[in-house]
């Protein structure tokens, strides 16, 4: 009897070893095992569309479906559609549709445009840049001012820059010109200069220079600008006005 307890106890003891075993085994390449992303959930882009009629559009791209933000507070998903040319996004019956061609976009709803003439909002760091002057740096007659402009800044190969007082009162104006081809949606070079002279009597030394795309179609939507604050100084021996 007292071989056979043994027997079972030694028994025991081996079962419960492969079971921990077998446990630690499992434990051990479940850790390993990684973890399937679902990657129809990843943001592949996030851009902000302006319209007509001061409409927005905020659209979050994931791999086959759009989140809309509407400036009518309206929210919702779109699935990704069969198109012949661009994106298009859909809800089940198709009554609201959503296309996109590069940087533009519209939308339908029930066959009937109702965001028209989208275009993607971009920074303006991505599309003027000013070398000079800096913000707040001390600019004397005449101003040269030297910068890159996205090709679509210009028409016609420039666009109106001007220099205001504190008051915002127009102390002088000129034009930008492309020192490069500017047919392009690439950074163009541009050079202005503007004479001023200087009013004794301004509450303020400090100024404000602006550079203005130039917007031939005189729609709102098109406005953009730059503005760059100053400081404003005489030259040695100019003229105070």
């Amino acid at each position: 009897m007292k071989k056979i307890f043994i027997v079972v106890i030694v028994f025991e003891v081996v079962v419960a070893i492969g079971i921990l075993v077998g446990v630690v085994f499992v434990l051990k390449n479940w850790q390993k095992t990684p973890v399937v992303q679902n990657d129809n959930n990843q943001i592949i882009n996030s851009v902000v569309f302006t319209c007509d009629n001061e409409k927005t559009i905020n659209a979050i791209f994931f791999k086959d479906k759009v989140e809309l933000s509407l400036s009518d507070t309206r929210n919702m998903f779109l699935m990704q559609a069969i198109s012949a040319s661009g994106a298009r996004y859909a809800n089940s019956d198709e009554s609201f549709v959503f296309w996109n061609k590069g940087d533009t976009a519209f939308i339908t709803e029930n066959n009937k445009i109702t965001f028209e003439n989208c275009i993607i909002k971009k920074e303006i760091t991505d599309l003027i840049k000013v070398d000079f002057p800096k913000p707040n740096q001390a600019v004397k007659s005449p101003l040269v001012v030297t910068g890159q402009a996205r090709g679509t800044w210009f028409f016609e190969a420039s666009f109106p820059v001007v220099l205001t007082n504190w008051d915002g009162l127009i102390i002088a104006q000129g034009i930008a010109i492309a020192k490069d081809e500017w047919m392009t949606e690439n950074f163009v070079p541009f050079s202005a200069t503007l004479n001023f002279v200087v009013d004794k009597n301004a509450y303020s030394n400090k100024g404000f220079l602006i550079l203005k795309k130039d917007n031939p179609s005189g729609l709102p939507k098109n406005d953009n600008s730059i503005e760059i604050p100053v400081v404003i100084e005489a030259e040695d021996n100019a003229v105070i006005k």
